[in-house]
């Protein structure tokens, strides 16, 4: 339940404030830097370590308001975003993060009926075929509800869990998350532990690289990311492994060993991934090590809310 919290913050790519808002304001400790990075230290002296996962998610942008209210889309950058990402959200609630809120809307579904070309249903769904509808008429209405081009878009996502699974987009990466959130209440029993939340993974991981070049030393380095050297696999089985980070580090930053930890979910990439509760306990144990913490019973934390509704009045008519 508390996994499922994670996943349903809103926290695309330049925009994480959206959920690191909501982070500080539930989790006492956690300092934002210039770059969008949420950044806890706890303990002092040597060994240093750092215990860190991206944050960001795959979106969309608005990049056109239609003289008839719909909305056309284009992709934020995020290199691991699913070969049928586009396909996954028609006819799917989403929801446009403005300046004020966020305003509801769907992904509209061509018509069977209506439509002559046989083709359509067969065909793969590209972005080109994305209408976003918010319940306007005109490009005035869209732009009365605070909706401007660039406003980023993302899929809608109640906390959902089945079974022994959480599910939701990038489930598994929120589960790390998570699981740093979780280890960063306690003190590491030696040493100093720099827990970090990247933003902006999705340019090579500009937000974390620039985070340890503030450091400029550490001894060891955790990237918590399940996503890191993935392959299409159902397999639950937790991954670690010693591996160099996947970005260009900055000049002058001195770092020891590096290890790449994560849980490979079901249905990697999609809007159902899945990450089963027995492999989200592993990888919290596994993160816990990572960062020195010898604290049995950890337990993991809830998030109350995402990115409040922007207000609005619905206009009176004779519908």
């Amino acid at each position: 339940d508390a996994i499922a919290t994670w996943i349903a913050l809103d926290a695309p790519t330049g925009r994480e404030h959206h959920a690191t808002d909501i982070i500080r304001r539930e989790l006492q400790g956690w300092t934002r830097d210039a770059m969008g990075n949420l950044v806890m230290r706890r303990g002092t002296g040597s060994p240093r370590r750092v215990v860190a996962c991206p944050l960001d998610q795959a979106s969309y942008v608005v990049s056109a308001i239609l003289p008839s209210g719909y909305l056309r889309l284009h992709e934020a950058p995020f290199a691991r975003r699913h070969e049928l990402w586009d396909q996954f959200h028609e006819g799917q609630r989403v929801r446009v993060l403005t300046a004020t809120g966020a305003v509801q809307g769907v992904i509209a579904v061509h018509s069977v009926h209506l439509g002559r070309r046989r083709d359509a249903d067969t065909s793969v769904t590209s972005i080109d075929d994305l209408w976003m509808d918010v319940g306007a008429r005109t490009a005035a209405e869209v732009r009365a509800r605070g909706i401007a081009t660039l406003d980023p878009v993302v899929r809608e996502w109640p906390p959902w869990r089945y079974g022994e699974f959480v599910a939701g987009p990038g489930a598994a990466a929120r589960a790390a998350c998570a699981a740093v959130a979780a280890a960063s209440r306690h003190d590491p029993a030696r040493g100093e532990t720099v827990y970090i939340l990247a933003a902006q993974s999705a340019f090579s991981h500009v937000g974390l690289a620039a985070a340890l070049a503030s450091l400029g030393t550490a001894d060891t380095v955790t990237l918590v990311d399940p996503n890191v050297g993935a392959t299409d696999t159902t397999e639950l089985t937790p991954s670690r492994r010693a591996a160099p980070l996947p970005f260009r580090l900055p000049a002058g930053v001195r770092l020891g060993a590096t290890m790449i930890l994560g849980a490979r979910p079901a249905f990697r990439g999609t809007l159902a991934e899945s990450l089963q509760e027995g492999d989200a306990r592993v990888l919290l144990g596994e993160v816990l090590e990572a960062a020195g913490v010898t604290a049995a019973d950890v337990p993991w934390p809830a998030l109350r809310g995402t990115t409040p509704l922007a207000p609005f009045t619905p206009p009176r008519d004779s519908l």
